[in-house]
């Protein structure tokens, strides 16, 4: 399988906005999480897989579940695998965006801190199991194949058909990397101060509301996925920090929006506090995969492992096991990578314990802690 990789040459955007709080590191116990913003007018999806259909959109496939008598409809990025084997290539923009405050720029193209490694957080990103094609997946006893880490989610969450009548199916992607933007947020944010690091906050409408003035001023054509990727740069919602990262739709278009993490939440190291290196990133893109348009309903779900979601019905296949860091290494690269182990789509249709349709019959990719149906605490939601 090959991959491409086109650097683009974008213009520098800089964007400012009201003053909110003042810029200031303040001490505090931030409370990690991930978000969806759904678009106000709900996405015609039939319109938008006909537009695809003549290349003009992201190309998606609907399927569904039924429980307790209840039909559920998801799309996600792809084809249907039980059509047989296809691939599909998601063409990505990485737009690079730095956020200045008064006090300190949050640079993703700048070195990263010494104790997570060496290189660019854009760089990183680009070496890592995401885009790279070598790294073996081997799940228990199944290998899924040696590929880009979404694609080996989305085998193993369909395994049972792929395995049977789709081998070589695949949802695959390619990148571009635009010139980096710049949002002044001297007077729109704050910079906070972790156990052991820095952090850049801003309102999550405020950041939003840039992100949609640089996706229009690029113009970027409506069949790629814009990704927003900043360097410990994560929003505030309701007066509460800290989401870290979330997608949602912008003129029809999905996009995704995340920071490269070091260790500002905790001193021990990377890796600990389950929001390091690509973590966020591959959230992202894996719930952009499964919920491109943000409208995948399914039964009530409550998830131990993440209880900051309380009882949830969206198809957010990071959430329930948001900070949950799979180590991971790249063929030839000294990094030590780190990925978040995803939840399937049985764990959410409530398949029962041994008939899930997934790889292993499991409930997530790695089995870290979905191991099992009940781990869906949706009893406790009134289901």
């Amino acid at each position: 399988m090959m991959f491409s990789k086109v650097i683009s040459t974008f213009g520098v955007l800089t964007l400012a906005f009201a003053a909110i709080s003042v810029a200031q590191q303040t001490p505090i116990n931030p409370i990690p999480r991930y978000t969806v913003i759904r678009p106000t007018t709900p996405v015609d999806i039939a319109a938008q897989q006909a537009l695809a259909a003549r290349g003009a959109a992201i190309q998606t496939w609907t399927g569904s579940f039924t429980y307790q008598g209840v039909k559920h409809p998801y799309t996600m990025v792809g084809t249907d695998p039980s059509k047989g084997s296809a691939t599909t290539t998601l063409k990505m923009v990485i737009i690079p965006l730095a956020v200045k405050f008064s006090t300190q720029t949050f640079d993703p193209t700048k070195p990263i801190q010494p104790a997570c490694g060496t290189g660019t957080a854009i760089k990183l990103t680009e070496e890592s199991p995401i885009f790279s094609n070598k790294v073996t997946y081997k799940l228990g006893p199944t290998n899924v194949g040696t590929t880009q880490y979404e694609d080996a989610v989305q085998r193993a969450e369909f395994w049972a058909t792929v395995n049977a009548k789709a081998p070589n199916y695949h949802v695959l992607l390619s990148y571009t990397v635009a010139a980096k933007q710049t949002l002044n947020a001297v007077s729109s944010g704050q910079v906070m101060r972790g156990s052991c690091g820095n952090f850049g906050v801003l309102d999550i409408n405020v950041f939003d509301n840039a992100v949609h003035a640089i996706i229009a001023k690029l113009k970027l054509p409506p069949d790629v996925f814009p990704y927003i990727s900043t360097y410990d740069i994560f929003q505030s919602e309701g007066g509460g920090c800290c989401v870290l990262g979330y997608h949602s739709v912008f003129n029809g278009i999905p996009y995704g929006t995340g920071s490269y993490g070091d260790v500002p939440f905790n001193c021990s190291g990377c890796g600990t506090h389950g929001f390091t290196d690509v973590v966020t990133i591959s959230h992202e893109i894996g719930e952009t995969i499964n919920d491109p348009y943000g409208s995948n309903g399914v039964p009530v779900w409550k998830s131990a492992y993440a209880p900051q979601y309380g009882c949830n019905t969206a198809l957010e296949v990071g959430d329930p096991l948001a900070g949950d860091p799979v180590p991971l290494k790249v063929p030839g690269l000294s990094h030590q990578f780190y990925v978040q182990d995803l939840a399937l789509l049985p764990w959410f249709a409530l398949t029962p314990n041994g008939k899930s349709t997934a790889v292993n019959h499991w409930y997530s990719v790695f089995n870290t802690f979905l191991k099992n149906v009940q781990s869906n605490e949706h009893s406790q939601c009134g289901l």
